[in-house]
């Protein structure tokens, strides 16, 4: 997870269930996975959780393309297109967040119930309780 609360990765899903293994064609999707700064993604966990076959952090070119914005100040909305969110459950235990607001100097203050609202985003464990 990155300093500012947000985990951006792509994620490789397989396109059908019902074809075996060697034939399932690999799609590389950005997803938007939502987490404290101090929180870690088990990427095989959340993974599994999303219906990925697998997880891994997205490199900064691949954060801007995906978002408009750099690392470090990703906001949870506004991107060029829509992204599959990911909201950590455990950031319901914090009263007030910080979101990125779109640049590295800009922080948006917002609930938990604020954030689901805002980004359409699914709730999951990022890590095995």
């Amino acid at each position: 997870a990155s300093d500012d609360g947000r985990t951006d990765a792509r994620a490789d899903a397989a396109e059908s269930a019902d074809q075996p293994a060697a034939e399932t064609p690999v799609r590389d999707e950005p997803v938007l996975i939502m987490t404290s700064g101090a929180h870690r993604v088990d990427t095989d966990f959340t993974a599994a959780a999303i219906g990925a076959r697998r997880l891994k952090r997205a490199k900064p070119e691949q954060v801007l393309a995906a978002t408009g914005q750099v690392v470090g100040g990703v906001a949870p909305a506004g991107h060029p297109a829509p992204l599959r969110t990911f909201i950590d459950r455990d950031l319901r235990m914090h009263e007030k967040l910080w979101a990125g607001g779109g640049t590295i100097e800009a922080m948006v203050p917002l609930t938990y119930s604020e954030l689901v609202d805002l980004t359409g985003g699914q709730e999951i464990d990022v890590e095995q309780k």
